[in-house]
Parts: C-alpha cells; structure tokens; sequence
C-alpha cells in the first residue's frame, strides 16, 4: 500500500470508496468503545471485569497510536504546499493532532493509574473534527464559519451583556449592601447575581428582598431575556447565511458538467430547455390526439346508430 493511498483511507471517505468507508466506521466505533469503557471505569468494578476494561483500553489505545503515526507520515499529502519535515509538523501542532496526542498521552506515558477520564474522553472530540461523522461535521463546520463570518457582530454583543452586567450588579450593590452586606457587600458579589439573572439561570441562591431591589431585578430579568437573546440570533444568521452559500456552490459545481456537455453539443441553456418543454408537449399531445379521435368515432358511430332506428 502507498502513502498516497493510505492517506485517501485516513481521510474522510469519498462516494465508493469501501476500504476508506470501512475505517471510517472502525474508527467511530473504537471511539465509542473507549468512551464506554472509560465511563463503566467510573463503577469502580470487580478485579476480573477491570482487568478486561483495561485489556480492552490497551488495545483501543494502541490502534489509536497506529492511527496517529500513520496521519503524521501522511501528512506531506495533507499539506502539499510544505515540505515533509513542515507539513508533519503542522499536522502535530494542528488542533485535530493535538487531540490525537492527548488522547493517546495518558497510555503513552504509562499513567492509566491516575485520574485521566477527562484526558481521554477528549478522544470524543476527534468524531467531528477528523470529519468521521459527515453529516454531524458539516454542520459544525458550517456552524464555525457562521462566527468566523459574523466574529465583529458577536463581539459587540458580548460587550453590551459584560457592559448590562457590571451595571446591574453595581445598581443591585448600591440598593441591598445595606439589607444584605454578605451576599451584596462589593460588586464581585452582585456581579455573580447579575450573571445568574441576566443569563436566566437563576440558581436562587442570591436574590434581593427589598423592594427597589425587587424592581430593578425584574427589570434586569426582562432585559437578560432579550440580550442573551442577540448572540443566538447572530449565530443563527450567520449559519443560514453560510448553509445558503455552500447550497449554491454546489449548484454551482452541478451546473458546470451540463454547461460543458452543452459547449461541445453547441446549444445554450435557454435552448435546452426549449428542446425539453417541446419534447413534453408532444409526449403528451399524443395521448390528446388519440383521445380526440375516439371522441370523434364514438360521436360518429351514434348518429349513425340514430339514423337508422326510425327506418
């Protein structure tokens, strides 16, 4: 096998291609595996099944490192413009091979002893961003380009909640510190209040009991309810706008295999679909005529019926 092929294999796989689907579905599954496992590590189990989940961890891990070495000696075709030395080295400090190499780190250091459930549930992480669930991808690809697209609009947003929330606290210090010194006593005390209100978690831990203190925090509630609000508007603009475009480009790249087969027949698009509309019309003329005649004959045939009952 090649580098070049083993590359196609680790990549997401293209329409038809079994082995690379094959992987795909391998990959998704181990991932699965580790998670259970590392989650039923969690019950504290019994010698005996310990042993078989760590057996199992052990094997999952060392396929995972296999899959790791082999993205590192590919990825001069993962980064062609670079040379092999660069291009391994961009794919070892990219955030997919971060994630590969803190997945494997606990098993690579000998370390399953301790503590590191959290280390190698960020395996999980590799199911979107090595693209091995494609649908599930897209849309977090797509999701990723709507804040890129829309960073400037989210920013401002952020600003004017962080702004509401230093307000609201100092205004809420300002009117219970004296009712309430321990809960209300500085602004970093209110500011926790301010951000359980404005973003609608209200745990209740905190809460005002005088009534301008009462007021201004159903004013700050019903403010948070349409602040919080903006970013999620923003992000899901910037996602339908981002879906629509990617929805046109591949009409795009449809058209384009029609336009060339057009060229070479040397007719237009508006001419094609003239020739499409002509050719339905007549399909469906045919029955029309056919009807038209038995009409004909049927009305025929009873005036004659008619003309010869009187004799």
């Amino acid at each position: 096998m090649t580098r070049q092929r083993l590359h196609e294999i680790l990549q997401p796989a293209r329409p038809g291609d079994k082995v690379s689907q094959a992987f795909d579905v391998l990959l998704a599954t181990l991932i699965v595996v580790c998670t259970v496992v590392t989650v039923a590590e969690t019950f504290e189990p019994e010698r005996q099944i310990t042993l078989a989940l760590y057996l199992i961890e052990s094997v999952v891990a060392v396929l995972f490192l296999v899959e790791y070495l082999c993205r590192i000696i590919t990825a001069d075709f993962l980064y062609p413009e670079k040379s092999k030395v660069k291009s391994r080295l961009a794919y070892i400090f990219s955030p997919l091979g971060i994630v590969d190499l803190l997945a494997i780190l606990p098993y690579l250091l000998g370390i399953m002893t301790l503590n590191l459930t959290a280390l190698r549930l960020i395996r999980l992480l590799s199911m979107f961003s090595s693209s091995r669930l494609g649908n599930y991808s897209n849309g977090l690809t797509t999701i990723g380009r709507a804040l890129r697209s829309r960073k400037e609009e989210l920013v401002s947003a952020l600003v004017l909640i962080l702004t509401l929330m230093i307000v609201a606290a100092l205004l809420m210090c300002f009117v219970e510190r004296s009712t309430q010194p321990e809960a209300f006593g500085d602004g970093i005390s209110a500011f926790w209040w301010a951000l359980e209100t404005l973003t609608t978690i209200g745990y209740g831990d905190v809460y005002p009991i005088t009534f301008w203190g009462k007021l201004l925090a159903t004013v700050i509630g019903f403010l948070g309810v349409g602040v919080v609000a903006v970013p999620s508007a923003i992000i899901a603009g910037g996602y339908i706008e981002e879906s629509e475009k990617q929805a046109r480009a591949a009409a795009e790249q449809q058209r384009e295999p029609v336009d060339e087969v057009l060229d070479e027949l040397g007719i237009t698009r508006q001419q094609a679909v003239d020739m499409y509309f002509a050719a339905i019309v007549r399909t469906r003329s045919i029955p029309l005529e056919l009807s038209l005649q038995n009409d004909a004959s049927e009305s025929a045939n009873e005036e004659a019926s008619g003309e010869k009952q009187p004799e």
